[in-house]
């Protein structure tokens, strides 16, 4: 019976035991009390509804057809613009891709105009508009190989 443990042995074990610390030297209930709670906000007093991200500023912002501005233009100089600011964007990277000193600039305005002017996949419809299909798409890649090689 003497190896049973009294509630006054456990409390004497437990007392003697140092707390756990985290690897930074700290308690793990170090922040317990800032923890969001499960159904609370993270910002609880962040954007108010409605507000609009910048992203959908910008968006509206350069398709604006009555924006006007006083823009540079490499021909006249400085010019009162009046129109949408993507066209105004648009004319100045052609502009540098035809006309920019520099052959690195030239270049970059080039690659853009080239990554966003055009489409990477393109179509071909009929004259009804609907998309026109390969008499060939049916085929699989063993017939094609027949067919090309004329067996």
């Amino acid at each position: 019976m003497a190896d049973k443990k009294t509630p006054s042995n456990a409390g004497d074990t437990q007392a003697n035991k140092s707390p756990k610390l985290l690897a930074n030297g700290l308690p793990p209930s170090i922040g317990k009390k800032t923890q969001f709670k499960p159904g609370q906000s993270g910002n609880p007093a962040g954007m108010k509804k409605g507000t609009k991200h910048i992203n959908t500023w910008i968006q509206e912002l350069v398709g604006d057809e009555n924006f006007e501005a006083v823009i540079v233009d490499l021909k006249a100089g400085f010019i009162d613009y009046k129109g949408a600011p993507m066209k105004a964007i648009v004319k100045a990277i052609i502009n540098e891709a035809l006309a920019h000193p520099e052959p690195r600039v030239r270049q970059a305005a080039r690659e853009q105009l080239m990554k966003y002017g055009w489409p990477t996949k393109n179509e071909v419809t009929g004259e009804d508009g609907a998309p026109l299909v390969s008499p060939y798409a049916q085929l699989s890649a063993d017939d094609l190989r027949k067919l090309a090689s004329g067996k």
